[in-house]
């Protein structure tokens, strides 16, 4: 009789937990739901200036290369860590949020993640909206993953300082800017003195060294 009654009472108390936890499985992400919300934490950390949310993303050594760079440049933590505590210091990011993905699996362990990156920050002179075609590499580690390399390919961006140019002067800034490993472009739109519109596209090719 006693071992019945121990029998029910167990049975009532795991009625009562289900109850209280739920009996739903935990949910199950694919691995490319786990690279998207790798992707999301990373833009994150910029967006909220948080340089442990950033790091927490990145596989060390991390690979950083521009389109015009000669070479990668390979960060440790405390020189990623240095970095992004100065830019964040110089910087206010209000937006950095990675759009129109494609993930590429070139293995179980490793992904390519092609995307565009969309930034709204402001400067000391002035605001600034830019877009970059990135490509991350993100490899996993430990059960989770990691971003190891960030490349940017191409950029385009505005700043807002202001549209004024002024006639018979050096142009100081470029109001929009785009470039590619081959050459760069540069368009500059605004008014002069007396107000007349001035617009001027300039190339730029780079020459193989």
């Amino acid at each position: 009789m006693k071992k019945v009654n121990y029998l029910i009472f167990a049975g009532l108390l795991l009625c009562i937990l289900f109850m209280l936890i739920g009996c739903t499985a935990p949910s199950i992400l694919t691995p490319e739901e786990e690279i998207n919300a790798l992707i999301d934490k990373f833009g994150a950390g910029f967006t909220e200036e948080d340089v442990n949310k950033v790091l927490s993303c990145c596989h060390f050594p991390f690979s950083e290369n521009y389109y015009n760079w000669n070479s990668p440049h390979l960060l440790t933590l405390s020189s990623y860590q240095d970095s992004l505590e100065n830019t964040f210091a110089e910087v206010d990011i209000l937006i950095d949020e990675f759009i129109d993905r494609n993930i590429t699996f070139t293995s179980t362990s490793e992904a390519i993640v092609e995307a565009t990156e969309h930034v709204e920050a402001t400067y000391e002179s002035g605001p600034m909206i830019a877009y970059y075609t990135v490509r991350l590499t993100c490899i996993k580690e430990g059960g989770s993953w990691k971003i190891s390399e960030y490349i940017f390919l191409e950029e385009f961006f505005e700043w807002f300082e202001t549209d004024y140019v002024p006639a018979f002067s050096t142009i100081q800034n470029g109001i929009v800017y785009s470039g590619t490993y081959v050459y760069s472009i540069v368009r500059i739109a605004g008014i002069d003195d007396n107000d007349n519109p001035v617009e001027a596209t300039i190339r730029i090719d780079y020459l193989p060294e």
